[in-house]
């Protein structure tokens, strides 16, 4: 009988890499095969999992900041020789082993070495073989050390490999050395993959406040599907560490040297949700990172991408956890800053990824609280409560005074009463987006689930208050300006980009701005006039763009040097737009207001 060992520390001490997990797709060859073959099972008990349970509810309770912790890592080692292997006819090859946990709401394997050559498939699955993830196979961006296959919902989980033939058995290297046993969670996806009887008690109920994230709302004149880049943005993370296993939600953000030929994942979240201070970049290579891990309509059951992770993160910068002002225990702890900065590595183009825009105006709230001002009325984040599939939540009041268990240092974060949607354990490190879709802050938590406080982009720029309180930890690895503006163009704002750092420019060039006009401002008729009266004649393109870059309408006009083109926008929603002309290789562009 093997002997296990439930472990606290930290996962994985080999050089670090990003990977994108890429899942080939098919099914395993056991599926399709009409022989009943015999699977080894692997039955592991005496694991006090309602006692796991216990024990960081009562934590949570105590107000610990931390990730919502769902699962512990035990110390168990598998080989080739604890599965099954079955030959074929025609000569291929299928190795099997079933892992059973009774209790668990889920599991999850860790690859301490995995090779897998040309012809053979990995795959991974559960009991009622309706969640499936592979084929992991040479084609997979994926780490032959340290390899994290991913979680499959319920008590059981079988991995299957599957060999072209015989011959590539033996270049094939096997090597478990940790399972993770969740011991919560998984509420949603228990529906999605044929647990609704008998399992579906042991899991969590989401709080019937959240908002499914593609479920369109309108809200005061806003229409949350304007937002699509800021959710594509927005990610689910499975943090390995101390305890074991736990979630948050992040957001990819772009750079002021981003651009199609300098292109990297620049992605932020909490400080709280790494309580171990890490600033290496092998401290973050098991963190996995999931994104679109959402439902394929609003309030389906059914769960669009289950495949599209990266594994692994470089670290670029961190505020210190905790702040060491007010209270400096883990229970209920002082934050001045709540921020993390990392680099993913090359996410796949098929992943529907965008890289938000930033703001960093520490006068948000002042414009928001201010009648006469058009702009800062709404604000939305998309965050991943419990781990489940993304949600959406959204106010349009904020307040610029709040501070997270401390009060020596004040206004370090945005704080706000949702007025719709709300927040979870799970969805710390999430963003928090202004009407223009650039995120303002990162999640740090709240009182009850309605009340929010988010780190601000605007404290945490600078950083000033840790800056030479955590040698040798200041400058660039304790703020953020260094990351978000390396080109130092001073922009208060910066828009964010598509996944290749690719974007429809919204600069102004000033020698022709006045050369272009709009009329009425904002627009309450559905029609909008460009008014225009160039040196020479010029050919022009007048796009309509919106908030997130996306062009929604064109129009040519040449063989004019003056004149006037009205464009009909009856059909857009209210809120904010540019008006882009292209005028011979140069842009002028003119923001405008739909209020009809």
């Amino acid at each position: 009988m093997k002997k296990y060992l439930v472990t606290t520390l930290l996962a994985g001490t080999m050089a670090s890499m990003a990977f994108g997990q890429i899942s080939q797709g098919g099914v395993p060859h056991s599926f399709n095969s009409n022989s009943n073959e015999q699977v080894k099972q692997l039955n592991i008990s005496g694991l006090t999992i309602d006692q796991w349970k216990i024990e960081e509810e009562e934590a949570e309770m105590d107000g610990q900041a931390k990730p919502y912790m769902v699962a512990r890592n035990i110390e168990y080692f598998i080989n080739a020789d604890d599965g099954e292997f079955s030959t074929h006819t025609g000569g291929s090859v299928t190795w099997k082993l079933e892992i059973n946990v009774p209790g668990a709401t889920g599991l999850d394997v860790f690859f301490s070495q995995l090779h897998l050559p040309e012809g053979v498939n990995l795959f991974v699955y559960g009991k009622t073989q309706k969640q499936v993830l592979g084929a992991y196979n040479a084609q997979s961006d994926i780490p032959e050390k340290n390899f994290i296959a991913g979680p499959i919902v319920g008590d059981s989980y079988t991995i299957e490999i599957n060999y072209a033939h015989a011959g590539l058995v033996g270049q094939t290297n096997i090597d478990i050395q940790k399972l993770g046993v969740y011991f919560r969670g998984f509420e949603e996806e228990a529906k999605a993959y044929g647990f609704n009887e008998g399992l579906s008690d042991l899991y969590d109920t989401s709080a019937p406040c959240n908002i499914d994230a593609n479920c369109n709302i309108s809200f005061d004149g806003w229409e949350t599907s304007q937002f699509e880049d800021a959710k594509n943005a927005s990610a689910k993370i499975i943090i390995v560490g101390d305890g074991g296993m736990g979630y948050c939600s992040g957001t990819l953000v772009t750079s002021s040297s981003y651009n199609a030929n300098n292109c990297k994942n620049l992605f932020l979240t909490a400080s709280h949700c790494d309580g171990g201070n890490g600033r290496t970049d092998e401290h973050f290579e098991d963190w996995r990172f999931y994104f679109n891990y959402e439902h394929s309509e609003c309030d389906g059951n059914t769960i669009a991408y289950q495949f599209r992770s990266v594994q692994g993160a470089k670290f670029l910068s961190r505020s210190n956890y905790p702040s060491g002002v007010g209270n400096t225990s883990n229970a209920n702890p002082g934050l001045v800053q709540d921020f993390i900065a990392l680099e993913l590595n090359a996410i796949p183009e098929s992943y529907n990824t965008a890289k938000v825009g930033w703001n960093r105006r520490s006068d948000i709230a002042a414009m928001n609280a201010d009648f006469n001002h058009e702009e800062y009325k709404f604000f939305i984040g998309f965050h991943h409560p419990g781990g489940n599939p993304k949600k959406q939540s959204m106010t349009s009041i904020i307040y610029g005074n709040g501070t997270f268990n401390q009060f020596s240092v004040p206004a370090t974060h945005w704080g706000m009463t949702l007025a719709q949607g709300c927040t979870q354990g799970g969805s710390s490190g999430s963003g928090l987006f202004d009407q223009d879709g650039n995120i303002i802050g990162v999640l740090s938590g709240g009182s009850g689930n309605t009340n929010a406080l988010y780190s601000k982009i605007s404290y945490g720029w600078e950083n000033t208050w840790e800056q030479g309180k955590f040698p040798p930890h200041s400058g660039a690895v304790s703020r953020l300006k260094d990351w978000l503006d390396p080109a130092g163009t001073g922009q208060a704002v910066f828009f964010g980009t598509d996944a290749s750092c690719s974007t429809v420019g919204v600069e102004e060039l000033k020698d022709m701005s006045e050369s272009v006009n709009i009329y009425p401002n904002p627009v309450t008729s559905g029609r909008l006039n460009v008014r225009f009266d160039l040196p020479k004649v010029s050919n022009m393109n007048i796009n309509i763009v919106d908030v997130l870059g996306k062009v929604l309408q064109t129009k040519q006009v040449s063989g004019h040097a003056a004149g006037q083109v009205e464009l009909n926008v009856a059909s857009y929603s209210n809120g904010i737009y540019f008006m882009v002309t292209e005028i011979e290789g140069q842009k002028v562009t003119k923001k405008f207001v739909i209020n009809n």
